[in-house]
């Protein structure tokens, strides 16, 4: 287990304080998420879910080949998102903020633009407000 919060902490640790400065709640929640509530997904960086999808799939790097591969199967895709969200009474406040996962989720969304729709799975950290998005943090 230690060797799991040292790498989070070593490699992750800008996405880790800006959850951590968004006063995550006690409780986080595995949850099924259906395509129809996509719109409420951004990134980390700030661009939202269907933005990110948009770029990733025409970028020419290892990352946009390996998703465009993924898109190309009708394979869905699995595992779970990491990701932040407010509660508010009745359900979730936008935005749910992706931390990790962003090449599943522009996989989702390419997906079910091919008409393959289907839910994906999420944790979602419950917080008292919205993270501060990469590249807003002052040193």
């Amino acid at each position: 287990m230690l060797t799991g919060i040292n790498t989070a902490m070593w490699y992750r640790s800008p996405l880790i304080a800006r959850i951590l400065i968004a006063g995550p709640e006690e409780h986080c929640l595995r949850v099924e998420i259906p395509f129809d509530e996509a719109g409420m997904f951004h990134i980390a960086d700030g661009r939202r879910l269907a933005t990110w999808t948009d770029a990733i799939l025409v970028d020419q790097t290892a990352d946009g080949e390996f998703v465009r591969a993924r898109v190309a199967s009708d394979d869905p895709a699995v595992g779970p998102l990491v990701c932040t969200a407010r509660s508010a009474k009745g359900g979730i406040q936008p935005p749910i903020v992706i931390f990790d996962g962003w090449h599943r989720a522009a996989t989702w969304v390419a997906h079910s633009r091919r008409g393959l729709n289907y839910p994906i799975v999420a944790d979602l950290i419950l917080t008292n407000g919205v993270p501060p998005l990469l590249g807003t943090l002052q040193p």
